[in-house]
């Protein structure tokens, strides 16, 4: 089965609240889970509850051989695709509304994942005609977009609660965030900061920099305002992030050490996380309603 293109759609109206099942509630906030660094003042407005917007058109050629035969997002860990992982995780708290930007073998993903109706969401699939780099993909997405939505990606799982996240997005003044969290803790494999911090906002990015002063490493997800991707020309996140950094309009917000993120974009990623989700632990984050 083809997977459907992309259809306009307009931008739901903001609540300021977060909700479940149809009922309206509370932000929960766990305590060290997140902090705001200094200087960021306080309104990144969510939908309710957050959209999630997934790139996940990647070929996972550092995966060989588990993707000679799948897309990276689809690679299987004890038998279930890594998608559904993330699916999974997300719907566990509250995520309704999912957007999944697809290149490479895009037809796979739509038969391995569908409509999100067995999940009992939405999920819209967005199909680049060619390659056009993470940001690129989530550009031609845009007719799918909310005013304001959470970016991740679709070989990461994260156990940061995602309500946690907006709830904190929602009292910061700049139009994106980005979660971030110190080299020292970072994914298997990835021990080189990407990140400059200064004054509670993000001052440079770049992957692999060796600087420094890039003592920090994305966490995996933003929040981020339409309206930013619109107005840029950016194909990948150094160009899109460093440019952001570089007009200061891009906050950070550290996360734990009790939150670290996994992935399966690496071997060594992807045999973290194999071993997480084998104790049973790869569950809702504590914290998440």
């Amino acid at each position: 089965m083809s997977s459907p293109d992309v259809t306009a759609r307009t931008a739901v109206d903001f609540t300021g609240k977060f909700s479940q099942n149809g009922r309206v509630s509370s932000v929960q906030i766990g305590v060290g889970a997140l902090r705001i660094p200094r200087g960021v003042a306080s309104h990144v407005l969510l939908p309710d509850p957050p959209q999630v917007v997934l790139p996940v058109g990647g070929r996972g050629t550092r995966l060989k051989p588990y993707t000679d035969a799948s897309p990276k997002c689809l690679v299987p860990v004890h038998g279930k695709p890594f998608l559904e992982y993330v699916i999974e995780n997300l719907v566990r708290q509250g995520v309704r509304d999912i957007v999944l930007c697809t290149g490479y073998r895009a037809d796979d993903v739509w038969d391995a994942i569908g409509d999100g109706a067995r999940w009992g969401i939405r999920i819209q699939h967005s199909r680049e005609p060619e390659p056009l780099g993470a940001i690129g993909a989530v550009r031609h997405a845009l007719g799918l977009l909310d005013e304001a939505f959470l970016l991740s990606y679709g070989d990461a799982y994260l156990t940061l609660p995602l309500l946690t996240l907006a709830g904190r997005c929602a009292r910061t003044d700049r139009p994106a965030v980005m979660s971030v969290f110190r080299q020292e803790l970072g994914r298997a494999g990835n021990n080189r900061g990407n990140t400059a911090i200064y004054g509670g906002l993000v001052t440079g990015y770049r992957k692999n920099s060796g600087l420094a002063e890039y003592r920090w490493l994305d966490y995996g997800i933003l929040a981020l305002e339409r309206q930013l991707l619109a107005g840029s020309a950016a194909r990948d996140e150094d160009d899109f992030y460093a440019a952001l950094a570089a007009s200061g309009r891009l906050a950070a917000l550290e996360c734990g050490a009790d939150h670290r993120p996994y992935e399966v974009g690496t071997h060594a990623g992807y045999r973290d996380f194999a071993a997480f989700a084998r104790t049973g632990h790869a569950a809702a984050p504590e914290g998440s309603t």
